[in-house]
């Protein structure tokens, strides 16, 4: 999660999601998405909501919201489960 853009870029193209990719650009107005813009589009992929994922990592939903919105970045055991459970 700590890459440059033209990576978040290219890993967004990978993912192969144009609808989400869109979207992103359209809510941030900008050509490239944040680290929580990736984490929500891998959230969203799998079809869990923010409540789903909370429960997976025992934390609140509220903290999902906060790494979702780049407000605070998960610590390294938490962002390896979220990684391991959206794939």
């Amino acid at each position: 999660l700590e890459a440059t853009s033209g990576e978040r870029h290219a890993l967004l193209q990978a993912m192969q999601a144009p609808r989400a990719i869109r979207r992103l650009r359209e809510i941030s107005g900008a050509g490239v998405a944040e680290r929580g813009d990736l984490l929500r589009v891998m959230r969203l992929r799998k079809r869990y909501t923010q409540t789903d994922v909370a429960r997976l990592l025992g934390v609140t939903r509220v903290q999902i919201t906060r790494w979702e919105n780049n407000e605070v970045v998960p610590d390294d055991a938490t962002l390896h489960t979220l990684c391991w459970h959206l794939q």
